[in-house]
């Protein structure tokens, strides 16, 4: 078994394939080793939202 993400049809995530939402790049977690499961765990549940530009909700975020 590979290490990384699986979704819960046990398939792995491509985390690669989902886009960074702005949100994200202003928040002052981005680059915490502690935050990044949440963090990715959070942008693939709302993958489609970021995909059609709808609002990405993220309640930990902090601006810089």
């Amino acid at each position: 078994m590979k290490s990384g993400y699986y979704d819960d049809d046990g398939t792995l995530i491509d985390m690669d394939s989902i886009e960074v939402p702005q949100l994200c790049k202003k928040c002052r977690q981005k680059n915490l080793v502690g935050e990044e499961i949440d963090c990715n765990l959070n942008r693939f549940d709302q993958q489609e939202e970021i995909k059609d530009d709808k609002q990405f909700i993220c309640e930990a975020f902090e601006t810089i």
